[in-house]
């Protein structure tokens, strides 16, 4: 993942990626969730942008995240640069969207995906019920 500072739709991706490989690997499953979502429209990137994001988290954070169980200072410090520069609410609630779609996927949620994900919503004060409601009115 790059250094510079990103837009936010890259950085919203980013985000998303880091999730993805929060677990220490990249599922299909949860590939093939994204792709049922139009995540990738939604976010702005194309499929095969995010993809190589997912790559590179993988590589930076999910790796050591899978085995540690905990956010290095680095990690932690990427994540919060990536937060701060998605700065609309709406973009916001849908990287927690997606987010949630992701980590359910394969029908567990680890505490690594738990940690990152439970790292935006406070980052954000984006609340489960918030999520849940982003879900109905999708499928409204």
């Amino acid at each position: 993942m790059p250094s510079t500072v990103p837009t936010a739709c890259d950085a919203a991706a980013s985000l998303l990626a880091i999730v993805v490989s929060a677990n220490g690997r990249i599922d299909t499953r949860e590939v093939a969730e994204l792709d049922r979502l139009r995540a990738y429209r939604r976010l702005g990137v194309p499929r095969e942008s995010f993809l190589t994001l997912a790559d590179a988290a993988l590589e930076e954070i999910g790796l050591a995240l899978s085995e540690s169980q905990w956010l290095r200072l680095s990690d932690r410090s990427r994540l919060l640069a990536l937060q701060q520069a998605v700065v609309d609410p709406r973009l916001r609630l849908l990287v927690c969207r997606l987010s949630a779609a992701v980590i359910t996927a394969d029908g567990r949620v680890t505490g690594d995906e738990r940690l990152v994900y439970g790292s935006l919503q406070s980052q954000w004060g984006v609340t489960d019920a918030m999520v849940a409601r982003a879900i109905m009115q999708e499928h409204a």
